[in-house]
């Protein structure tokens, strides 16, 4: 998974509209690079906009955003504005997608239900566009649900620590999404459950060969030889079989006309 570009409105605090291009310029060609600034200048907020834009979820608050908890904490929406929205463009196998964050204030200066939207931008298909499932649908993209891509793709402050001192079996469940080391966890499991049927069926024709037995040469040329003279036989066996079979018939025709006589001739006398 690589983010191409990240759009956001009036996220915590920065105001206005915001847009950077991830896969153009300088950061293009670093390929890898830290976010870097005196505290209060942004560094968490642009973290904070990818993981808004494809979880509904941000490092700092512990449950998924609302109009509730957006009113309740006013730490999402800058201050004196009344909408705001987080987008991230990115890259998933070959394939581009957008997703699509917002919030907004309705005239009565009430927070109105989120919206969150997923489009396939290669094909220009929306995906979804329910709240409840665009995080989800993006976890299918990406490969990582919302703890593990913020412990492997953003590494926001303390996340790198967490990471590090997570308890192994979730750790390396969390490396092998990473690195794709799972694909071939799977390719080794298919590997000795094959070997092991192959195995399984040796033994079962070596079972089998324990019961054939091997035929001095002397006795196959006189069983070959017998064959060919049942195979030399056999046109003539088939025909006097063809006129046996027809002269049964014919009796058997006989016998079923002498019985219809009978029972007529005894019809007649009653």
């Amino acid at each position: 998974m690589k983010i191409n570009t990240i759009r956001f409105k009036n996220i915590h605090s920065l105001k206005g509209e915001h847009e950077i291009r991830f896969n153009e310029g300088v950061l293009d060609d670093a390929g890898l690079y830290a976010i870097t600034g005196p505290t209060g200048s942004g560094k968490s907020t642009l973290l904070d906009v990818i993981t808004l834009a494809l979880y509904n979820q941000i490092p700092r608050i512990s449950s998924t955003m609302s109009s509730t908890k957006v009113d309740a904490d006013g730490g999402v929406m800058t201050r004196t504005t009344d909408d705001c929205y987080a987008e991230v463009e990115y890259v998933s196998k070959g394939v581009s997608y957008r997703s699509h964050w917002s919030i907004r204030r309705n005239s009565r200066k009430t927070i109105e239900a989120h919206k969150h939207e997923l489009h396939n931008v290669s094909t220009g298909v929306i995906m979804d566009t329910s709240p409840r499932s665009v995080p989800k649908s993006n976890e299918t993209v990406i490969g990582l649900d919302y703890t593990q891509f913020v412990q492997a793709m953003v590494l926001s402050q303390g996340q790198f620590s967490r990471l590090l001192h997570s308890e192994r079996k979730e750790r390396n469940k969390l490396l092998e999404e990473i690195t794709g080391a799972k694909q071939y966890r799977r390719i080794g499991i298919a590997a000795h459950d094959r070997l092991r049927t192959a195995k399984q069926n040796v033994k079962l024709q070596e079972a089998k060969l324990t019961g054939i037995e091997i035929l001095p040469n002397e006795i196959v040329v006189e069983k070959t030889r017998a064959k060919k003279e049942l195979q030399k036989k056999e046109p003539l066996l088939n025909k006097a079989y063809k006129a046996f079979q027809s002269k049964l018939d014919t009796k058997h025709s006989i016998q079923r006309f002498t019985k219809e006589k009978e029972e007529h001739v005894i019809a007649h006398e009653a």
